[in-house]
Order: structure tokens, then C-alpha cells, then sequence
């Protein structure tokens, strides 16, 4: 870290385990610096203290408590990407409250959402990807207040029929793909409800009648679906 320390002036930041990927978090224009480690216990919270960040992936490392929490003081943040990694309930409850968030992806994480029963609603929040990750109605009800919201990118099968109904009247999504979900047909006539959705795409638990009824209704949606005869 002292090393680090040392470098030129850097706002985005990507820490990887050695047997994973780094986090694709966008193409920023500001530096970000890769390390090939392994986080050691209170490294990241002894390196946020010196430093005010844009932009922080995390892919494959385990994050003391206080390296989570050093993460939620970093007011700056408006991309985090956590994935492979251990994202605690109330991690997630501090993260999304950061005033400048534009940006949240959670991937391969256990985290449900089910501590953010009672947090206000980020204005800030406008691209949301959750994937592998089994959020529950706790966490879709958390994103029915934040109006902001234009992308939700979901996959698991803990996205369900009353998971969709939370965000029927959502006035911001566009993009809201459920393929890998548990939704069927009964989650339509929501999604129909919603004022601004451009493109959404599941799977085969919706059937070809459903996605036939749901077109009628909202000729303006592109729908990416097995039966679809969309481009």
C-alpha cells in the first residue's frame, strides 16, 4: 500500500483475486490502477483514507468489516462493482447509500437485500446489475424508490412474479432483461404498467401467449424471448 500511495494522483481502482477476472467497469477516462492480490485485512481502508475515488471494483477477494466499511465513506464513489465477493446485508444497505452512486453491479454474491427495508431511495442510482445474486422483493422494493433508475439487469431465479409487481409503476426504467428468473405470465400485465420500459427479454417459463398479449399492449417494447418475433 505504500506503494501505492506513492503513484500519481488516481480516481478508479480495480483489485482482483489471482484466479479471477478484473471487473469490466466501464472505460472511464480517468487511470485505473489493477492489483493482482489478494486484499489484505484493513489494506483497502488504510488505502481509501489516502484517496477519493470515482470508481472501485472488487473481483474475487475477501473484504474485512472494515475494509466494507471505509468503502461506504467513500463519498466520491459513482461506479462500484463487487463480484465474486462476500457482500453482507448491511454492506449493501451502506453502499447504496452513497450520494454520488451512479453505478451499482453485484455478481456471484449472496447478498438478498433484505436490510433495505426503510433506506431512502438514491437519486443518484441510474444503471443496476445483479446477476447470480439472489435479491429478494425487500430489494426490488428498495429500487421502486429510486426514480432514477434506467437500467436493472437481473438474473437468478429469486426474481419472481411478485419481484416484478413491486416496480410496475417505476417511472424511469428502460432496460429491464429477466432472462434466468422465475417470472411467467402473470408478471406481464405489470411490466406493461411500466410507464418508460423500452426493452426487456426473458425466457421460456413466459409463454408465446403471454408474449403475444403483452405486445398488443405495448406495441412500443422490444421483447427478446424465444417466441418473439422481434429483430
Amino acid at each position: 500500500m505504500a506503494a501505492l500511495r506513492a503513484l500519481p494522483h488516481f480516481d478508479g481502482l480495480a483489485i482482483r483475486g489471482l484466479h479471477h477476472t478484473p471487473p469490466a467497469i466501464g472505460t472511464p477516462s480517468s487511470k485505473i490502477e489493477t492489483l493482482l492480490t489478494t486484499l489484505r485485512r484493513g489494506s483497502l481502508q488504510e488505502l481509501l483514507a489516502a484517496t477519493r475515488l470515482r470508481i472501485l471494483g472488487i473481483d474475487g477477494c475477501v473484504v474485512s468489516d472494515a475494509d466494507l466499511a471505509a468503502i461506504s465513506q467513500q463519498r466520491t464513489l459513482t461506479i462500484l462493482a463487487l463480484r465474486h465477493t462476500h457482500v453482507p446485508e448491511a454492506a449493501l444497505a451502506d453502499f447504496v447509500r452513497l450520494p454520488r452512486l451512479h453505478e451499482l453491479v453485484v455478481e456471484h454474491s449472496d447478498v438478498t437485500g433484505r436490510d433495505l427495508h426503510g433506506v431512502a431511495g438514491s437519486t443518484s442510482l441510474e444503471i443496476v446489475k445483479f446477476s447470480q445474486t439472489p435479491v429478494g422483493v425487500e430489494f426490488a422494493r428498495y429500487i421502486a424508490r429510486c426514480p432514477a433508475v434506467v437500467e436493472l439487469h437481473l438474473h437468478h431465479k429469486s426474481v419472481n412474479d411478485e419481484f416484478v409487481a413491486e416496480l410496475h409503476s417505476h417511472p424511469s426504467i428502460k432496460y429491464l432483461p429477466l432472462i434466468g428468473t422465475s417470472i411467467t405470465d402473470y408478471a406481464l400485465d405489470d411490466l406493461a404498467q411500466m410507464p418508460s420500459l423500452a426493452v426487456t427479454q426473458f425466457d421460456d417459463r413466459v409463454t408465446k401467449a403471454g408474449v403475444e398479449e403483452f405486445q398488443r399492449a405495448r406495441p412500443d417494447v422490444k421483447v427478446k424471448h424465444p417466441y418473439s418475433t422481434a429483430p
